[in-house]
């Protein structure tokens, strides 16, 4: 899998995510059109407050997720013109414990052969390895990697 395509899966991986709470809103929407009219009394006031406050929550990770996508194609546009001697956001590290790309916080992605856990460089993982460079070791909780590849 090329540096590209693994942008294209984190990038697939967050629209689905978009799509589920964009569902999720429309499916809540409903619901308050349903509480609207039910029968009016304390009870209706009560399920139409619940509603609008997941609404209100789940508006709020949509828009997280959204900033999430653009934060990602500001990283693949970044990296495409970045420097590969040293780790920054965008790259794709091999490292002797496996593969790491940082970019944002979406967990392991399978990519064929291997897998990849997709971090941000804001974690602790991360922040580790940003500026580091090929045969450096690294310690994070405890744990050290050696850097064997920066793609």
């Amino acid at each position: 899998m090329t540096k590209n395509e693994l942008f294209d899966s984190c990038l697939a991986l967050l629209q689905k995510k978009i799509r589920l709470q964009e569902e999720q809103i429309a499916s809540l929407r409903e619901s308050l059109q349903q509480e609207t009219k039910s029968s009016a009394g304390d009870k209706h006031e009560t399920g139409r407050a619940m509603v609008q406050l997941e609404m209100e929550r789940t508006g709020e990770r949509l828009r997280l997720l959204e900033a999430d996508k653009q934060l990602l194609l500001k990283i693949k546009q970044q990296a495409s013109s970045g420097d590969a001697d040293k780790i920054g956001a965008g790259s794709l590290v091999h490292t002797d414990r496996g593969y790491y790309f940082l970019a944002l916080s979406l967990g392991i992605i399978d990519a064929g052969e291997f897998q990849v856990v997709v971090v941000s460089p804001g974690s602790p993982l991360g922040n580790a390895m940003l500026g580091r460079s090929v045969g450096e070791r690294i310690m994070v909780n405890g744990q050290g990697l050696l850097i064997k590849k920066i793609v």
